[in-house]
């Protein structure tokens, strides 16, 4: 009886440093969500104001608009949880400093550019972070 050959895919280094640096800048993010949950139950007052105010696409901002403009054709048809985390994603991206807003802006180019199977192993590794960051 033969063996049976296992066959293993290799990835180029320069591929696994990438995705290394993907799955770090995705764990940045997060953590800067998770540092920004300390204030949110007071900012959520001043969201759902925002979401209340916010009924549709043209009672944007011009600033929210520019950066929720990849959601414009949908913003419509969104319920109003998904809005108002929209727009607290804007308010928390606005807080940042202009470095960390590029450093977001290249994350979501590189994150664009990755083919299907590479998200999906992103994803899975930012969901194994999560929960062994959840353990401690």
């Amino acid at each position: 009886m033969r063996a049976r050959r296992s066959v293993v895919t290799k990835t180029s280094p320069d591929m696994k440093r990438r995705i290394l640096l993907s799955a770090a800048t995705l764990c940045v993010l997060c953590a800067g969500t998770l540092a920004c949950s300390a204030t949110y139950a007071a900012d959520r007052l001043g969201a759902q104001w925002q979401v209340a105010a916010a009924n549709d696409w043209n009672s944007l901002s011009d600033d929210q608009k520019r950066l929720l403009a990849n959601q414009r054709d949908r913003w419509d048809s969104y319920p109003p949880q998904r809005r108002e985390r929209l727009l607290r994603g804007v308010q928390r991206y606005e807080s940042l400093s202009p470095e960390q807003q590029a450093e977001i802006r290249r994350a979501h180019r590189r994150f664009a550019r990755m083919s299907p199977q590479q998200r999906r192993r992103l994803r899975q590794e930012y969901r194994r972070v999560q929960r062994r960051s959840m353990r401690r």
